[in-house]
């Protein structure tokens, strides 16, 4: 499978890796502000992100958050972060899915990872749809099971009703899923990739190593349109495996 993606920034090592995620701006035509926070990869020496991303949270304002996993790699971290994450109380609420990262917090305890998402007033979706009315209208929230650890079963969730803003929050930017969650999904929000982290000209390890080739992404970062759906892939904010950026500079949306 070949992605090309469009590098986005320069170099990012070291001190620079800790400075602030780009803020991307994008008007969908959803009914509320909705911050889109993903792969945070939080460290004891890299806690300098999830600062940024709390502050952001707070100058921003946003209506929602919605949060595409992978938080912490140890689970102090994991704590830590979501909370702080309590002190922030959008209008309509803070979903928020699980990142295949996530599975090894607390010795692959999902209830206890469960429960310090929702301590922090969040709600964690496992094939779940949440329905939230606004002031411009309804939007639905459908969040995706991390489908690189089990099988994702988001068929059928969301309602047939018109008028609604359908999203689908997935850590993975799978094909499969999106194609199993329906037609009248208008926005799939996913992480995961890092947007290749270290992007050359277009190219990424998952075409020079064919890293992770029995996945099959949409594509691997920015807003792109499938079949009814415009799909967004963040680059996220922390990295894994190599503490380096190169061309996939680190994001967080703000959607409208």
């Amino acid at each position: 499978m070949f992605y090309f993606s469009k590098p986005a920034g320069g170099l990012q090592i070291g001190a620079s890796l800790l400075k602030p995620p780009f803020i991307q701006n994008l008007h969908l035509g959803i009914p509320a502000k909705i911050l889109f926070v993903s792969d945070l990869h939080i460290r004891k020496n890299t806690w300098k992100t999830a600062e940024n991303v709390i502050d952001a949270m707070q100058s921003l304002s946003p209506d929602m958050i919605l949060l595409g996993g992978d938080y912490a790699e140890y689970n102090e971290g994991f704590v830590r972060f979501f909370d702080m994450l309590s002190h922030i109380k959008p209008k309509y609420g803070i979903f928020a899915v699980e990142g295949n990262n996530d599975y090894t917090r607390f010795q692959r305890d999902h209830d206890r990872a469960k429960q310090e998402i929702e301590k922090s007033g969040a709600r964690l979706l496992r094939d779940e749809c949440v329905r939230v009315q606004t002031e411009k209208g309804a939007i639905e929230i459908l969040g995706a099971r991390c489908a690189y650890f089990e099988e994702t079963h988001p068929e059928g969730l969301f309602s047939k009703e018109d008028g609604v803003y359908r999203i689908l929050l997935a850590h993975e930017p799978l094909k499969s899923t999106l194609k199993s969650a329906g037609e009248n999904v208008d926005l799939m929000l996913s992480g995961h990739t890092h947007g290749g982290q270290i992007n050359a000209l277009g190219f990424t390890c998952y075409e020079l190593l064919q890293y992770e080739p029995h996945l099959h992404y949409t594509h691997i970062s920015g807003l792109k349109k499938a079949g009814n759906a415009n799909v967004l892939v963040s680059r996220g904010i922390g990295t894994s495996k190599f503490a380096i950026r190169f061309g996939a500079r680190s994001e967080i949306h703000l959607l409208t």
